[in-house]
């Protein structure tokens, strides 16, 4: 992807599937992604490498994917999002595990939406 002042990037609401591509990262200067409301999904080959690749989009502030197919656990690397990250909805989805020790980093986070997924354990002591 060859786009590096895409500051807002918003597919939702369509009836997209299959899985995201890897490389969004390159989306250096994204500000803002969503692609609540469709049909995506994740396979156990590549997990949630997407969300891994956004890490380097350092001034990324709203992060949304909820209300899709994502399944699995979230990865650790969710930690290494910047500290301008204030929304970060996955709501909806066939998330489970549990919430990354490392999401209390996120000191710029206001808003966190994790609900209707099978997230287990506690809560990190830290977060908020």
């Amino acid at each position: 992807i060859n786009a590096p002042r895409l500051v807002e990037l918003d597919f939702s609401f369509n009836n997209f599937t299959r899985t995201m591509p890897p490389n969004l990262g390159s989306l250096k200067g994204l500000a803002r992604f969503t692609v609540t409301h469709n049909l995506l999904r994740t396979v156990e080959a590549e997990g949630f490498s997407f969300l891994t690749s956004l890490t380097n989009c350092s001034n990324l502030q709203d992060l949304d994917i909820g209300l899709n197919r994502f399944k699995g656990e979230l990865p650790t690397s969710i930690a290494n999002f910047s500290t301008t990250l204030q929304q970060l909805i996955a709501g909806a989805n066939q998330i489970s595990g549990t919430i990354p020790e490392g999401i209390k980093n996120l000191i710029g986070l206001t808003w966190l939406v994790i609900s209707m997924n099978s997230i287990t354990g506690e809560i990190p002591v830290g977060i908020g």
